[in-house]
């Protein structure tokens, strides 16, 4: 794998493209990453009084939810637009706009720390991991979730299937870190304990995304997403009119009385410091 130093363009694609997505992101992709919290902080016993770093707090969801459970709840994110909205979701919480490489935060400041949904998006995720383990005190939890491989999350596996029988063309992204180094247990377990966490485990997560139809699905993902969001906005209006057609017909399968509930995968690691 490249050096972090590498993917300087990624985080400056990253960075753009979460400040472009931020407005539309509670009502569009947040309803997917926000079924994956309940499970989030189950795995570091979220509770009352408990102080709680999320990391790539996004519009503030996790924060939330941590605070309804009783505990004090501070979140970061890169997106100065997600931390607005971050406020706005929950003003009972701290939020800050920083580098996940870099917290603001004292050693041992927090008993717990998540991210749901974040870590793929590092350019340095082997850093931001030291600074995780830096700012939980002794005997902390960290817990963070990725999506699964495609061929593992039906939802996913149909959508690209449908961008590659239909679509046109490709966006120009800059050399990124593996979309799913951390859906290998293996891998996970292996750079958790070289940083010093401990009594890893990791896990799948089994989510149900509900919508009315395919194409509400298809604009989630063009209006919610960035890297996914970008092979979708290169699309000629010819071709993603095919691509809407084409994933439309994949989920009939799907079809309940109300809409479409198709399963996405997600994976949960978790880990505690000495």
């Amino acid at each position: 794998m490249p050096a972090a130093s590498d993917f300087s363009a990624f985080a400056a694609f990253e960075r753009d493209g979460w400040t472009r997505v931020a407005d539309g992101y509670s009502e569009s992709f947040g309803r997917c990453t926000s079924l994956a919290i309940d499970p989030l902080l189950d795995a570091v016993r979220a509770t009352r009084g408990m102080r709680l770093l999320d990391v790539a707090c996004g519009p503030g969801f996790g924060a939330a939810e941590a605070i309804r459970r009783g505990a004090k709840a501070t979140g970061l994110d890169f997106s100065a637009p997600m931390i607005a909205h971050a406020k706005e979701t929950c003003p009972d919480a701290e939020f800050r706009v920083g580098d996940a490489a870099e917290l603001p935060w004292p050693d041992a400041a927090f008993d717990a720390v998540v991210s749901n949904f974040g870590i793929q998006h590092f350019p340095d995720a082997d850093r931001a991991l030291v600074e995780m383990l830096r700012v939980l005190k002794p005997g902390g939890r960290l817990a963070f979730t990725v999506w699964d491989e495609p061929e593992r999350s039906e939802v996913q596996r149909l959508m690209n299937a449908a961008i590659a029988a239909e679509g046109v063309g490709a966006p120009a992204t800059p050399t990124a870190p593996p979309a799913y180094r951390f859906a290998d247990a293996n891998e996970t377990r292996r750079t958790l304990e070289r940083v010093g966490f401990t009594a890893v485990e990791t896990r799948p997560v089994e989510l149900l995304l509900q919508a009315r139809s395919g194409s509400e699905i298809l604009d989630t993902f063009r209006r919610g997403t960035v890297r996914l969001g970008a092979q979708l906005k290169v699309q000629t209006p010819e071709s993603l009119e095919r691509i809407r057609v084409a994933f439309e017909r994949a989920l009939e399968g799907w079809r309940t009385r109300d809409g479409i509930a198709v399963p996405m995968r997600a994976v949960l690691s978790s880990a505690g410091k000495p």
